[in-house]
């Protein structure tokens, strides 16, 4: 009983304060947040109460702000608001344990085969070298700079497991902590990792149809310039900012951008969202905050065939306020969210998903870029996307049954005499041999 009475006492200093609560319709409730500036959603149909809050969402018990609704709007006392809600079972999600335990003991094994599947066809984008010695293969440096981030290991430590790829046939040679600096210092490779990491997505094509967009910044090492140094201005580091979509089911990301720190999101979505269009995603819903709500947002998810579920704003009206965000999307988005508000928000949950895959990608990665050139923070964060992507169809392998390259009886185009590791010999795990399709054909 002691965490409901902490949630007692912050819910009667909500409701006894003035200018926190304000009616959005006849059964939804903007609660001002008391850490920052943020409001959450109150909701309540056929006597159930909802929150958008996080602590609603993990216990799914009755929120300081439900109460504070309550005690101030309703009349309800809180013993009887938490005898209400205490009597409904909490929602659970099943996880197939088995399946998930499974993939976390095959990923060290399968994470190099699926990479060199990946990176196999690749060609350096840059004109050959007259004369000096030969470059090593363009396919190689990309696996070892990708395969270096998964490991989280520092340069110098990586050059040993470069030779263990090298036994293994995964590459053909063993570059040297230098030429994976110089390979992320390149302009020209960012498009390269862009389009791996919507090829390593399109295998799950045929399994996501709804997706949520969202943004998180990720630290750098390097801080403020040298005058804010010297004279003594408080220094802050450089931050890079991922904008991506996600499909919920999986949590694949089959689309990225990478701005500066400070860049907004709102101008990010229509990229992100007519991306996965074109690379062969069906698109049914789109979720995201309301960071993103403008007319023109509306329109894409609309035009591209979807229903976009972008929270509105305490000042939002049936159009937009701009003529030239007009949307036909938003009235009948607005209209929706007016007269079925839990409907609405039990789409919109869905959009914490992709703080789900923020958390998961920073927990297995980092969140911090170890490199100092611009352009190589940049290909170590589309490098980071990539693995994490790779991490997610060894999962699905398991979980839904998606392929992966090198099973028994698959050979590898690049290595027809490779010893091909095999997860149901190694780790006595069950797995379907059959090639992994990486262009969104059915599974």
């Amino acid at each position: 009983m002691a965490g409901l009475h902490d949630r007692v006492e912050r819910a009667e200093v909500i409701a006894r304060s003035p200018g926190q609560i304000e009616k959005v319709t006849d059964s939804v409730y903007s609660v001002k947040a008391q850490s920052g500036d943020g409001v959450y959603l109150v909701s309540s149909e056929a006597g159930r109460w909802k929150c958008l809050c996080p602590d609603y969402n993990s216990h799914n018990l009755p929120c300081k702000h439900i109460l504070a609704v309550q005690l101030k709007l309703k009349g309800i006392t809180i013993q009887t608001a938490f005898e209400g809600e205490a009597k409904r079972p909490r929602h659970t999600y099943r996880q197939n344990w088995p399946a998930y335990n499974a993939a976390q003991m095959a990923q060290p094994v399968w994470f190099g085969r699926v990479l060199a599947d990946l990176v196999s066809d690749l060609e350096d984008p840059a004109p050959p070298k007259p004369t000096g010695r030969p470059r090593l293969p363009f396919r190689d440096l990309v696996y070892c700079a990708v395969e270096r981030i998964y490991l989280g290991n520092p340069l110098r430590v990586a050059d040993g497991t470069y030779a263990r790829s090298k036994s293994e046939g995964l590459i053909d040679c063993t570059p040297r902590r230098t030429s994976i600096s110089v390979l992320l210092g390149r302009a020209d490779v960012t498009a390269i990792l862009t389009e791996l990491i919507e090829k390593s997505s399109l295998a799950l094509a045929s399994v996501e149809t709804t997706f949520a967009v969202d943004s998180s910044g990720f630290r750098t090492t390097a801080f403020g310039d040298y005058c804010r140094e010297k004279y003594g201005a408080p220094s802050h580091n450089v931050w890079k900012k991922l904008h991506i979509i996600i499909g919920t089911k999986t949590h694949i990301i089959p689309r990225v951008m990478v701005t500066d720190g400070h860049s907004a999101d709102s101008p990010q979505f229509p990229g992100l969202v007519n991306g996965i269009v074109e690379a062969g995603f069906v698109l049914k819903e789109v979720y995201a905050d309301k960071g993103y709500l403008s007319g023109e947002n509306f329109n894409v998810v609309g035009e591209a065939g979807g229903t976009p579920y972008i929270m509105f704003k305490e000042n939002s009206r049936g159009r937009a306020k701009h003529r030239r965000s007009h949307s036909p999307w938003w009235k009948t988005m607005w209209h929706r969210f007016q007269s079925e508000p839990s409907q609405f928000l039990d789409h919109y949950h869905k959009r914490e998903n992709v703080e789900a895959t923020f958390a998961a990608m920073k927990k297995k990665l980092g969140e911090t870029l170890g490199s100092k050139d611009p352009t190589a923070q940049v290909n170590e964060l589309l490098c980071k996307v990539l693995a994490y992507n790779i991490t997610v169809l060894i999962h699905e392998s398991f979980e839904r049954g998606v392929p992966l390259p090198g099973t028994p009886g698959q050979t590898d185009s690049r290595h027809e005499d490779a010893q091909v590791p095999s997860v149901t010999s190694e780790l006595d795990l069950p797995i379907t041999p059959a090639p992994l399709q990486w262009q969104g054909e059915d599974n």
